[in-house]
């Protein structure tokens, strides 16, 4: 697949080890009874899959690897001067990722956010760069139940990253690397 090097670059799996103890904790659904609540608002309520998020809250020291642009599938640009930071945004329902530093000697930013629907039964996260005026949009299986290790796949569509032939078409991500994080 062409830019499959690219493909290992970009979040394609989340494997994580908890940080130290964090202090902060999820927002709060509002204690209201759920038989108030119309079906459509209880459907959305937090539940164990969002607690399952929960070890990735707080500040991250991340190891990051870029194949293009700043580097080559043989000689990718590597950081470990990026940090993550994580908090939960809409009463627990999404955990807002800011994810920054420097790699390549050129500044790096990406904003993120991980959640699960309820409804389709997976987790979801949708993520921003300083390199593109589009998202990247990710999912993975449905799930039974809560997994420590959540497999995500999805798309973007190429402005020119993978080369003047792909610009405007759909690129998947599916390849099953991992990005890894680290207590600062």
């Amino acid at each position: 697949m062409p830019g499959g090097a690219w493909l290992a670059a970009v979040v394609a799996a989340v494997c994580l080890t908890p940080a130290s103890p964090s202090t902060a904790q999820p927002a709060e659904t509002p204690a209201i009874a759920s038989q108030t609540l119309p079906p459509f608002v209880q459907r959305g309520i937090p539940n164990e899959f969002h607690e399952a998020l929960r070890p990735l809250e707080g500040n991250w020291r991340v190891t990051k690897q870029i194949f293009i642009a700043l580097g080559t599938a043989e000689n990718p640009a590597t950081s470990d001067e990026i940090t993550a930071t994580r908090t939960w945004i809409a009463g627990g329902r999404h955990l807002l990722d800011i994810t920054q530093g420097d790699i390549g000697g050129k500044s790096y930013y990406r904003m993120g956010v991980l959640g699960f629907s309820n409804i389709d039964r997976r987790y979801e996260f949708a993520t921003f760069d300083a390199m593109n005026s589009n998202s990247m949009l990710y999912s993975s299986d449905p799930l039974d139940r809560p997994v420590r290790v959540i497999v995500l796949s999805g798309t973007f569509t190429d402005q020119g990253l993978l080369g003047e032939p792909f610009v405007g078409k759909t690129i998947p991500m599916d390849d099953h690397s991992h990005r890894r994080s680290r207590p600062p």
